[in-house]
């Protein structure tokens, strides 16, 4: 057998056994044994939305809203359509303190793509360009039905564009860098300076983007378009 093949199975049985650990752990109520081995497998670099899903939902039990809002937005940007982490990430933002004045600033483009799952989005980009080039390449070799390999070629060429916007949209929400008071409350300030003016206190669980970066210092534009200067110990990074 393939050495690479033996590793790749070692290494998801491995992780495997490590979930049902945690889930076991959960079980009988072990919240920081089955978080702690949760958080192990995130820094040996084994991610996915079932883990981060978990440590989210173990935060909220415990009344960790926001480390509950960055894990489950987590799960939520890698299984747009898993409907438990829509439910459980709901009950963390409605779990919050802070209800910021204004409405929330919509970008069409992210709102398209966060419903589009990571995977979908390059398979939707990149098999009509690879069914196209073996067309093109068909279309030198064969000389009959020409005709209908130009048609399929046509519609490949449509279907990759359609495609191409879905993976822009998705990109758009991968390339963002969002960011998550995880304390309970920190001051939103001014500036990128300790001693800079209060514009007003943030709660746990309060996101936005992350527009700049300045000396351990995050300058976070909110759900309703405000904009502060946040530390960077007290933020949670998507």
């Amino acid at each position: 057998m393939n050495a690479l093949l033996v590793l790749a199975i070692m290494i998801s049985s491995s992780t495997d056994a490590r979930l049902a650990q945690a889930e076991s752990l959960a079980k009988k109520r072990e919240i920081d044994a089955a978080a702690d081995l949760y958080r192990a497998m995130l820094k040996d670099g084994v991610d996915g939305a079932s883990i981060r899903y978990n440590l989210g939902t173990l935060a909220l039990d415990q009344g960790r809203v926001g480390e509950a809002v960055l894990e489950l937005r987590i799960a939520h940007r890698l299984a747009p359509g898993d409907d438990d982490v829509k439910h459980n990430l709901t009950v963390a933002l409605d779990a919050r303190t802070d209800r910021l004045a204004g409405e929330a600033t919509v970008d069409p483009v992210r709102v398209v793509g966060e419903h589009i799952p990571p995977l979908a989005a390059r398979l939707a980009f990149a098999l009509p360009l690879a069914l196209l080039g073996a067309l093109l390449a068909a279309l030198g070799f064969v000389d009959a039905r020409r005709a209908l390999l130009r048609s399929l070629a046509i519609g490949c060429v449509v279907l990759a564009s359609l495609g191409g916007l879905a993976y822009a949209a998705r990109m758009s929400v991968e390339s963002a860098k969002e960011a998550v008071i995880v304390v309970d409350a920190t001051p939103a300030l001014k500036d990128a300076d300790d001693a800079a003016a209060v514009a007003f206190t943030a709660h746990a669980g309060l996101f936005g983007d992350v527009v700049d970066e300045n000396a351990g210092f995050s300058r976070v534009r909110f759900e309703n378009g405000l904009e502060a200067w946040i530390k960077n110990d007290a933020l949670g990074f998507e």
